[in-house]
């Protein structure tokens, strides 16, 4: 199998332009009582074969965020950031069943849509909640939606096929293009830190890149990332013919695409037109993105490299958690106005009182409801 049957396929058309998303701003309260709650206004959604949407599984990856916080959670932190960090961990994992496989993919396409919603509203039209801020309806949407689900079933189709080599094939096709999609984002992001807002001191902890596929963030916490990093340097000191051919189109690939993204976004966004909240969580989306991009490449390449179907497979998952995120994300932007200010709530269970509280030396029982994302505590 080619690049041009996986295309024709439906497989990677959705991914091409988009900025991905992954958030981490506040944390969240400990020793909650009871289950978390979570809300998920209207969204757009047709019938398909990949993409399921679960609340009650949702609502449990929240009882787990709101029990695992230090600091106030919020909405944005776990539905741009905790959730799908989640959803990428299962999908890179070795074992995984195909109905979890589209559990995993359904939030994903929620977090990126409403993820895409929230820039949308917050970088193009600032203070604006109303549907009449936006145009009613765009004309796109139900093609979009189309070429998301079919590109999500071709890649898992792909994944899940029995014959090893038509997974190593699928693998070795879609290796170039996700170099592209990584090389890109990583010149946004560098555009978008070397451009801060006015006055905005950017955090000593963040992602720092040393080089294409060389990127680090401390406040990310992704295993799967973990589990595949030691292909970062067997792509950049090749011990084999496999390895050196990978490194090969690495560089012929990914760092020019990284020019490419820079220079584009450097004529069309400048970080320093964003106000500084929507700055600060813009940075940490993009972090987190690159990171989950690197650990997709890093796995295929691993799954090639070793001509070994189950690590291609969960690679190919990978790459088909990172288009749907990312063309969700894309949907949100261009979404029409009928979803003008929404975004899926979280209630964390009331925390039960530390002997500190109690004796009265803290009075933020309800921090989650006392920060916003421009009030987050440093820590």
């Amino acid at each position: 199998m080619n690049l041009i049957d996986l295309i024709r396929r439906g497989s990677l058309i959705s991914a091409g332009l988009t900025l991905g998303l992954v958030a981490f701003a506040c944390g969240g309260g400990k020793n909650p009582a009871g289950p978390a709650q979570v809300t998920i206004p209207s969204y757009p959604f047709q019938p398909n074969e990949v993409l399921v949407i679960e609340e009650a599984q949702i609502a449990g990856i929240a009882s787990a965020y709101c029990r695992d916080q230090e600091l106030a959670p919020t909405s944005e932190d776990f539905w741009l950031g905790y959730l799908p960090l989640e959803d990428i961990d299962d999908l890179g994992a070795e074992e995984i069943t195909p109905e979890a496989t589209r559990v995993r993919l359904g939030s994903l396409y929620l977090s990126g849509f409403f993820g895409g919603v929230w820039l949308r509203d917050n970088y193009f039209y600032p203070g604006s909640t109303t549907q009449t801020s936006i145009p009613a309806d765009f004309p796109g949407e139900e093609m979009i939606f189309g070429i998301l689900a079919r590109s999500g079933t071709g890649l898992l189709a792909a994944a899940e096929a029995v014959d090893p080599e038509e997974v190593l094939a699928t693998a070795r096709a879609i290796f170039p293009f996700f170099l592209i999609l990584y090389g890109y984002n990583q010149g946004y992001y560098e555009t978008l830190s070397a451009n801060p807002p006015a006055g905005y001191t950017p955090p000593e902890a963040g992602l720092k890149c040393l080089g294409f596929l060389n990127c680090e963030d401390p406040a990310v916490e992704l295993s799967v990332l973990d589990r595949y990093r030691p292909a970062r340097e067997k792509l950049n000191d090749p011990d084999t013919s496999d390895w050196e051919e990978l490194s090969r189109q690495a560089r012929k690939w990914g760092e020019e695409a990284t020019q490419v993204g820079g220079g584009v976004w450097e004529s069309f966004l400048s970080g320093s037109e964003m106000e500084p909240g929507t700055y600060r969580m813009v940075s940490r989306l993009s972090s987190g993105y690159i990171l989950v991009a690197e650990a997709a490449v890093f796995a295929v390449a691993t799954g090639l490299a070793e001509k070994d179907p189950a690590q291609a497979r969960a690679g190919i998952r990978l790459a088909a958690g990172l288009l749907v995120w990312s063309g969700s994300y894309f949907y949100g932007l261009l979404s029409g106005g009928a979803y003008a200010g929404s975004f899926p709530g979280l209630e964390c269970p009331a925390r039960a009182e530390s002997r500190e509280q109690k004796a009265g030396q803290s009075s933020k029982v309800k921090g989650q409801r006392e920060f916003t994302i421009d009030e987050c505590p440093s820590g």
